[in-house]
């Protein structure tokens, strides 16, 4: 027969043809729904692994759940650790070989020493397989606000911009809750160590910051840093982070500069 359906009326379906229905839309690996999503961390008791709770998907369809009490597991030497998809169950392993293959998920790498467990985190995250068919949608800001002292008094009247402290300075009503990042760009002058593009996860809380280091235009990209660099030097520093919070996403402010800590900002942020 030249063409079929994947269902029809009066036929009998097992698990698998219900399995095939995410096989077609997404790929195996963990649900990104939080950073710690079947995250492998330490363990209560030497010796021992925990993988926390979470979600995830293998190739031909099949869903696993880790609940809240995750899985512990002990360790030695230095392994992998990864879900095994078994007929009927799911079962976690651990092999001193890298784990491959649609029945496999793979989590960590996990080395064992006299100075205790080193987790290299190595989990593989699911992705649509048809991002067309997904709904795109963003927020978008045309920001242009200086982060100073009045802008720290206007959320909290008793506090006051000092250096190294963080100061909330700003938020966003943002139309999905559930938005995961953050883009932004400023500076069109290009001006010397200011950031000009950055980018986020505003679930993690990592960020990647490009800013020029250099008069003639060169620039450094930071990456996997806690907060986006806005301006940076050899002596000082102003950095900005986000923070969801329900509806709202907020915007904190750092600065070591001597003198005036203020920064002004001014450019367009991304929120999807």
């Amino acid at each position: 027969m030249g063409i079929t359906m994947d269902f029809a009326d009066n036929v009998t379906y097992g698990a698998s043809d219900l399995n095939s229905l995410r096989c077609a839309l997404a790929t195996k690996g963990v649900l990104p729904e939080e950073s710690s999503s079947c995250k492998v961390i330490l363990g209560e008791e030497d010796g021992t692994v925990k993988i926390s709770s979470g979600q995830a998907l293998f190739s031909d369809g099949s869903r696993c759940y880790v609940d809240i009490e995750g899985v512990t597991l002990s360790v030695i030497g230095t392994s992998y650790v990864y879900f095994s998809r078994q007929e009927n169950s799911v079962a976690v392993r651990t092999s001193s070989a890298l784990p491959t293959g649609g029945n496999t998920v793979l989590l960590a790498k996990v080395t064992v020493a006299s100075s205790g467990i080193n987790i290299t985190d190595m989990r593989e995250y699911t992705v649509l397989k048809i991002p067309s068919c997904t709904v795109n949608t963003y927020d978008e800001f045309i920001l242009k606000k200086k982060f100073n002292d009045a802008a720290v008094k206007s959320y909290d009247s008793s506090a006051s911009l000092k250096s190294g402290t963080w100061c909330k300075v700003h938020e966003f009503e943002v139309s999905n809750q559930n938005y995961r990042y953050v883009c932004l760009f400023d500076n069109e002058e290009e001006v010397q160590y200011k950031s000009f593009l950055a980018w986020g996860d505003l679930n993690s809380g990592k960020y990647w910051s490009s800013y020029t280091t250099f008069s003639n235009g060169e620039s450094t990209l930071a990456y996997g840093i806690d907060e986006i660099i806005l301006y940076q030097n050899s002596t000082s520093t102003k950095r900005i982070r986000f923070v969801k919070n329900g509806s709202k996403v907020e915007v904190y402010y750092y600065s070591t500069v001597a003198g005036d800590l203020s920064y002004e900002f001014d450019g367009q942020i991304r929120f999807a």
